[in-house]
């Protein structure tokens, strides 16, 4: 079960106990949220996430911006349009650096799929010069999909209580009590339409231990890498209004390699 290449890496930047003002936003919000028995276990499990909202149509304008649905801003002689693979984001490193610490500091993202039957998923990441991307109006083909801008924030995400009794039996009586989650869900603004090294709501399991299933480790040495959400804007419908995650290794991720990302849907 070892994962083959795994290598040393640092955990703390993935943990929203590690950043002062998270972690005093998340104490804030446990007490209001009359919480406090649970305070130990829900600060050891908050993640360090940061949130992405589309927000309005592009343009193409601007050359590797966040961008979620139609067509990316390629580096030369990358082929996976013509492929037929479908494009879903591409994510700014450089615009979200201040927000967190795991993900590489400058560069462009790009998070590619097959279809929703064989995600078959393709991350690329580019280091270049903007200026040698092909911008996504000059490129020969066209989108299911219409391209939408996103902004992004940085918040503290907490686990799912659905199951928290299998999954995190510290937290397990959360299960049960609705209205003080939801306080706290509320007062965390923790529920944007996409994010990164964020909880994923699935029924029985979580993205993490679905890829240890097919690719091995441990699941706390996995992470969220993007969680994209069925979204009107772009026109997303994964199944049932479920979502897609791509999840990577932490080690992976420190070396900036991915090579070997696994991809999941989840939906009712």
């Amino acid at each position: 079960y070892t994962y083959k290449g795994a290598t040393p890496y640092d955990d703390s930047p993935f943990l929203a106990k590690n950043d002062p003002g998270l972690l005093q936003q998340l104490t804030d919000q446990i007490s209001a949220a009359a919480l406090d028995a649970y305070k130990a276990g829900l600060i050891e499990r908050s993640r360090k996430a940061v949130g992405l909202d589309t927000t309005e149509e592009d343009d193409y304008t601007e050359k590797g911006n966040h961008r979620f649905g139609g067509l990316p801003d390629l580096p030369a002689g990358i082929t996976l349009l013509e492929d037929g693979m479908q494009f879903i984001a591409q994510i700014n490193c450089a615009d979200i650096a201040h927000l967190q610490d795991y993900l590489p500091r400058t560069g462009i993202l790009y998070f590619f799929i097959k279809d929703q039957e064989e995600l078959d998923p393709q991350v690329l990441y580019f280091d270049g010069d903007l200026r040698e991307l092909k911008p996504a109006k000059e490129l020969e083909t066209g989108s299911a999909f219409p391209p939408f801008h996103a902004v992004a924030e940085g918040y503290v995400s907490i686990p799912s209580m659905y199951n928290a009794r299998q999954l995190y039996p510290e937290l397990g009586d959360l299960s049960e009590m609705w209205d003080e989650t939801e306080q706290l869900e509320a007062g965390l603004r923790a529920k944007p339409k996409h994010s990164i090294n964020s909880y994923v709501f699935k029924q029985h399991d979580t993205p993490e231990i679905e890829a240890v299933d097919a690719k091995r480790g441990k699941p706390e040495d996995w992470m969220v890498l993007l969680r994209v959400s069925s979204d009107r804007n772009p026109g997303f419908c994964f199944w049932d209004a479920g979502e897609i995650y791509f999840v990577i290794h932490k080690s992976d991720l420190a070396k900036k390699d991915f090579s070997n990302v696994y991809c999941g849907l989840e939906s009712s």
